[in-house]
């Protein structure tokens, strides 16, 4: 529209300079160009500010033809793939929906270039991005795979909490190119913390044999461990609190312990093994877990904890770590 208001002012003034002198006719022709710059620059309101454009770390593209046939393999490669780091890094102080456009058209660029049907890549785009209805979301990876011998895309994005990207705030999700169906990577479990109830008896020292380093806890680390993120470990602890509905009047117990075992954002812990059980006579639950750090591309959680909380004090009665 603004292309036709501009020609349709030139062919006005076209009229106006002809009685005009050479001199005249200079000026206006200058303002016509200054016009037409102001048109171009008010018409693409949309278009990235010089802060994040061009983009300091851009998005990875990648096409290849690896078949995944389940959802284990899926969780393996993409639950926390390392393409994450270099986009938090260099815009974790600096998001805005600007920027999550930029990437956006950064990455249809690279589909472009591979000569893919960009009107199918930006459909897959619009549901990353929409899926919760929020516009929260970072695009970190677009990789096209096949699973279950359907061809598709994966995409890994960061989102934002309060105004800044989240720290490990990782997640990943499959879409279908034939119909758009998609799968979320990140909510799979591939192995859910052991819960047992039982009247066993044990003093510290049966606690070190079968509560420190037990082979749930072996499986967890093998499985979890350089994968774990704030998502993965909400849906670990949101799948105990389901579970523990099934045991009625423990429900209460086991949410208060939960909340004994500080799983906050500032720390990396995650249980794998709760047993109500009895510890020299007294009521108590046992839970072992899997503790790390947070490292710049994974988290390294190659350490155990086991705490024996009090049933009717919820005071740690005993504890191990190691350092």
């Amino acid at each position: 529209m603004w292309i036709v208001s501009f020609w349709r002012t030139a062919e006005i003034t076209a009229i106006q300079m002809r009685k005009l002198s050479a001199m005249n006719k200079s000026k206006v022709f200058l303002l016509l160009i200054l016009l037409f710059l102001v048109a171009c620059h008010s018409s693409n309101p949309s278009k990235p500010d010089e802060y994040h454009y061009p983009l300091s770390q851009h998005p990875i593209l990648r096409i290849s033809d690896l078949q995944y046939q389940n959802i284990d393999s899926l969780f393996k490669e993409f639950a926390r793939p390392c393409e994450w780091d270099s986009i938090y890094c260099a815009y974790k102080n600096s998001y805005s929906d600007t920027l999550r456009l930029a990437i956006n058209e950064d990455l249809l660029n690279q589909a472009d270039a591979f000569g893919l049907d960009l009107h199918s890549f930006a459909e897959c785009i619009r549901i990353v991005s929409n899926y919760n209805g929020q516009n929260n979301k970072l695009l970190c990876l677009a990789n096209r795979i096949y699973y279950e011998n359907e061809r598709g895309w994966v995409f890994v994005f960061l989102t934002k909490l309060d105004g800044a990207l989240e720290y490990n705030g990782i997640e990943s999700i499959f879409i279908k190119e034939s119909d758009k169906l998609y799968l979320f990577i990140t909510d799979y479990l591939p192995l859910e913390t052991e819960i047992r109830y039982t009247s066993l008896n044990y003093d510290s020292s049966s606690i070190v044999t079968n509560f420190i380093q037990p082979p749930i806890f072996t499986s967890f680390r093998a499985i979890y461990n350089y994968r774990c993120s704030f998502n993965l470990r909400r849906n670990i602890v949101a799948n105990i609190k389901k579970r523990s509905l099934e045991y009625g009047t423990y429900r209460n117990q086991i949410d208060r312990v939960l909340e004994l075992l500080h799983l906050n954002e500032d720390s990396v812990n995650i249980p794998c093994l709760i047993e109500r059980a009895k510890y020299e006579s007294e009521d108590v639950w046992i839970i072992t877990q899997i503790w790390g750090t947070w490292l710049s591309v994974a988290s390294d959680l190659s350490h155990y904890r086991v705490d024996v909380i009090s049933e009717s004090t919820y005071e740690t009665l005993l504890w191990y770590q190691c350092q």
